[in-house]
């Protein structure tokens, strides 16, 4: 459903953005409003095509085609809100004539422009760390100070590449984690690309361990090729599972299916051994289970924090814990932004980030 909205959505938009950059003097000048329009149209149903992943494309030119239309999607809609600042200003072109009219749409155009260029700058600035502690019930005291690093959304292959993936292992490493959780997302590309992916993904590297969980784009393409990645890396996976990792801690990883099992999750909380509890998930949509489980603290990426500003106040109404830290009912939930980009390295305001997590055991436990 996601989807089908995504596609529509473009189309309305491009539709828009076409109707009122059509009437500006230049493009009628030198262009022609007809042929503008048949250009325009006859480049959306090629994002269309790059959006629908379609089959009869070799993957990799699919892949790329799906890259470029993401892009042309941000452009749009950081398009659509300059032209609807002009809009309000100008009361819709009734308030001046045309001639005015157009040179305010002409500054939207170039605000627009502006504002894709500093998303696609702050795209490829590296993740900043935000360092939390957490008071985990039922911690023992000598894992006091245990230091967790957890990465989202590493998108490797599809909005990043073999190069950054080193330097963020090199980040990672230089926190000095005791575990790493790695929460989905981990790898787009093709199988040929995956095991390229193997010598900067070993570098990953905790005393208690690399674990992690499958996102939604884990099951997209290539499921047993990146399951085996990563375990080949040294990597473990939680699918529907709980592991002690240490006397009194106990992880849990649950599968990003796409069509949800009801009653999975408490089943599996319900089954993991006893200790302080931290829930590895995905998507931050199972607070509610989490908590009725007795969860310490749980651990999500996938909203990307709208990822394109203000993208996040629509991502806000599928999913209400959107990034940060929140607390409920003694449960803590911490929320990443996502390391890496879906689709275009472009982020607008909501820059990337990686989750430093220091435990801490309850007073007088």
């Amino acid at each position: 459903m996601f989807f089908v909205l995504f596609r529509v959505s473009g189309t309305i938009l491009h539709t828009y953005c076409t109707w009122r950059l059509s009437r500006l003097p230049w493009i009628e000048r030198r262009v022609g409003r007809r042929r503008f329009w048949v250009g325009s149209l006859l480049f959306w149903l090629v994002c269309l095509i790059g959006l629908f992943r379609v089959g009869f494309l070799p993957w990799e030119v699919a892949f790329h085609l799906h890259r470029f239309a993401i892009a042309w999607l941000i452009l749009l809609f950081l398009l659509t809100l300059s032209l609807l600042v002009v809009e309000f200003l100008t009361g819709f072109g009734l308030w001046f004539d045309d001639r005015v009219a157009s040179r305010w749409r002409g500054r939207a155009l170039v605000a627009a422009l502006l504002l894709a260029m500093a998303a696609s700058w702050q795209g490829h600035q590296p993740p900043e760390v935000s360092s939390e502690e957490v008071t985990l019930p039922g911690l023992p005291p000598q894992l006091d100070g245990l230091v967790v690093v957890a990465l989202s959304d590493l998108h490797v292959g599809g909005g990043t590449d073999v190069h950054w993936l080193t330097e963020r292992v090199e980040q990672v490493a230089a926190l000095r984690p005791d575990l790493i959780l790695l929460l989905g997302d981990l790898i787009d590309g093709d199988p040929d690309a995956i095991e390229g992916l193997l010598p900067a993904f070993s570098g990953f590297s905790a005393p208690l361990g690399v674990w992690a969980v499958t996102g939604n784009h884990e099951f997209i393409s290539f499921l047993d090729g990146k399951l085996r990645l990563l375990e080949a890396a040294g990597g473990r996976w939680l699918r529907d599972r709980s592991v002690e990792v240490a006397p009194g801690l106990v992880l849990t990883g649950i599968d990003d299916r796409w069509k949800k099992v009801p009653g999975l999750l408490g089943g599996v909380l319900g089954a993991r051994p006893a200790g302080a509890s931290i829930l590895l998930s995905h998507r931050p949509d199972e607070v509610p289970v989490a908590v009725d489980g007795g969860v310490g603290l749980m651990l999500s990426g996938h909203t990307h924090g709208g990822q394109v500003w203000p993208f996040g106040l629509a991502v806000k109404v599928i999913f209400p814990y959107l990034e940060g830290r929140y607390t409920e009912a003694g449960t803590t939930i911490l929320v990443s932004r996502g390391a890496g980009v879906w689709g275009a390295r472009m982020r607008l305001w909501r820059p990337g980030n990686l989750l430093k997590v220091t435990l801490r055991a309850p007073p007088g436990g």
